[in-house]
């Protein structure tokens, strides 16, 4: 891992590693940064801190660690407790290993919730997960145990409108999710249930154009998406700061 002050045009190395592993992802939490270390051929993965720059200190070992978020001077992250095992779950550290801790069961037993598609609007954090019931959905936390609940049932029933590319353009998110009669579409959140809706089908029926991207420029947000034809294509969805962006 290097370093810089950003102003010299040196860099220096801050951090080595004796093993052939890897360093991932660099997630700054106020004046802490958290990042993953694991060795690049299997094995258990590693959370770990440094404040300031100081010497990095080892906050807990993983089988898997992804989707980290900071949220109110915390981490968020999804993490299996080992290596081979499928209970992944939603986890939460103040940058002690005291405070390196499981957020919430989501779904208690072997095969755990999945949180994933971390995205921060505001003091909440929105995901998908699954409790083995509804399927996978929208959900969100403020960082507690008791303000983590499912947030939408986009698919109602025991199927799932699987949410991906959680995207925040200022104070909305755009995702892509599925339903009923449509496929892989986007749709865009204010934040609140009513203001969760779908947007325009780039592909329409049961066909998907699995939209990604979503870059606001000027008074537009700019996705990609596959046509009728299976052909990736640049679209572009009216911007408005009110949430109510057209479907």
């Amino acid at each position: 891992m290097m370093r810089t002050d950003g102003i010299s045009d040196a860099a220096e190395i801050f951090r080595t590693t004796t093993d052939p592993g890897f360093l991932r992802p660099l997630t700054p939490v106020g004046r802490k940064l958290f990042f993953v270390v694991g060795m690049s051929h299997g094995g258990d993965v590693s959370l770990m801190m440094t404040d300031s720059g100081a010497t990095p200190v080892t906050l807990g070992h993983f089988g898997d660690i992804r989707a980290l978020a900071a949220l109110g001077g915390r981490l968020l992250f999804s993490a299996t407790p080992e290596k081979g095992s499928s209970d992944r779950e939603l986890w939460i550290s103040d940058g002690t290993v005291a405070g390196t801790r499981l957020l919430e069961d989501l779904r208690p037993g072997p095969l755990g919730s999945s949180p994933d598609n971390f995205a921060v609007l505001g003091n909440r954090l929105f995901f998908s997960a699954t409790e083995g019931t509804n399927g996978v959905e929208l959900w969100v936390s403020d960082g507690t145990a008791a303000g983590t609940h499912r947030f939408a049932d986009l698919e109602v029933g025991a199927g799932s409108s699987s949410p991906r590319t959680l995207t925040v353009v200022e104070d909305q998110f755009f995702f892509s999710a599925e339903v009923q009669g449509r496929g892989a579409e986007p749709w865009v959140s204010n934040g609140d249930r009513l203001g969760t809706v779908a947007l325009t089908e780039l592909a329409r029926g049961p066909l998907s154009s699995n939209p990604r991207g979503f870059v606001r420029s000027g008074g537009y947000v700019f996705i990609t998406g596959e046509d009728a034809g299976g052909v990736r294509r640049l679209f572009s969805i009216t911007y408005r700061p009110d949430g109510t962006c057209p479907p």
